[in-house]
């Protein structure tokens, strides 16, 4: 979607509706103002490229989990007594902790991208990549650096690249809700958070060459195991070796982390059907869930909605907390 305007008033009215109620100032003495927003829904994620002459808009809230980096130009961002003047490569991440922000674009010309990814896409993912829900919300480093090379900055190319095509309204949903999905997890794994350690324990980074074999198995393949001396053999330990590594250097067990990858599997299946071809039930067998109610279960807990639900498209609601803390 793109919109613009040489009103305050309705450029208050469009922020408003990305941002929450917002009130915009112009800081040119002459009173020409201009605004363009161009946007795009990725599921549970929204990404929105606002061009803007040099004004203060006061007042947002960000209720979900956002990066705000100015593309082009200077922009001066305050969240509570804190505040940060960025340009070029630096970006704000702002989670839903931050409270009202506001900010001051100070170029003749800013450019601003945000991406703002719903709390419950974000620590349901987090999670996902954990093995267990967590406790609070997460609380990232403010300071982003995009000229570091990385996953996320690969992922925001892309996105300014999705942002510019005139064609993307002909792209499939599920094409976006995948996109949605790879912003998210690329945030998760590139920004730190207090998890970020935790995540790369769980991902064998550092472990023996066996362990890493196994887990690249698992994740390859996670149909063909059915026990934990099967995934042994195929990478030529004891089940007991095998057992002790993935306890030291991933922080779970061989099995645990196969039913960790066929509950995402099957989360990613459920997203991507379509509920007249096929059902949650079949869904769940395919992946190795015999039990039904076990499975909607504990995908409830995981994903914050049940199988049948993702199926049907409905919204996520707020995933339950357990009682694990970061390590």
């Amino acid at each position: 979607m793109s919109t613009a305007t040489s009103d305050v008033g309705e450029a208050a009215r469009l922020l408003s509706g990305t941002y929450g109620e917002v009130t915009v100032r112009n800081a040119r003495h002459d009173g020409r103002f201009r605004l363009r927003m161009r946007s795009i829904l990725l599921g549970h994620v929204t990404v929105t490229s606002t061009e803007v002459s040099p004004c203060s808009v006061l007042g947002a809230r960000h209720d979900d989990y956002t990066v705000y980096l100015p593309l082009r130009g200077t922009v001066r961002v305050a969240t509570g007594a804190a505040s940060s003047t960025l340009s070029g490569s630096a970006g704000v991440m702002l989670s839903p902790a931050s409270g009202m922000v506001s900010s001051e674009h100070l170029s003749e010309e800013c450019e601003v991208l945000t991406i703002s990814i719903e709390r419950a896409l974000l620590e349901a993912e987090l999670g996902e990549l954990l093995g267990h829900s967590i406790r609070s919300g997460v609380v990232f480093e403010p300071f982003l650096d995009v000229t570091e090379r990385g996953t996320f900055v690969h992922t925001l190319r892309l996105l300014q690249a999705v942002l510019a095509d005139p064609r993307g309204a002909d792209v499939h949903p599920v094409m976006y809700r995948r996109l949605g999905r790879l912003v998210t997890l690329s945030l998760l794994l590139s920004q730190p958070h207090p998890w970020s350690e935790e995540i790369r324990r769980s991902a064998g980074f550092g472990a023996p060459a066996p362990v890493r074999a196994a887990l690249a198995a698992i994740d390859e393949a996670p149909l063909k195991f059915m026990t934990v001396r099967e995934i042994a053999q195929h990478v030529g330990l004891s089940v007991r070796a095998l057992e002790a590594g993935f306890r030291q250097h991933v922080g779970t067990s061989p099995m645990a982390y196969l039913h960790r990858v066929r509950m995402a599997g099957a989360h990613e299946t459920l997203e991507s059907s379509e509920p007249e071809l096929t059902t949650a039930t079949a869904v769940a067998q395919r992946w190795g869930f015999s039990h039904y109610g076990r499975f909607a279960a504990e995908y409830r807990r995981r994903y914050g909605i049940s199988p049948a639900d993702t199926l049907r498209r409905r919204p996520p609601t707020p995933v339950r907390r357990g009682d694990e803390s970061p390590s």
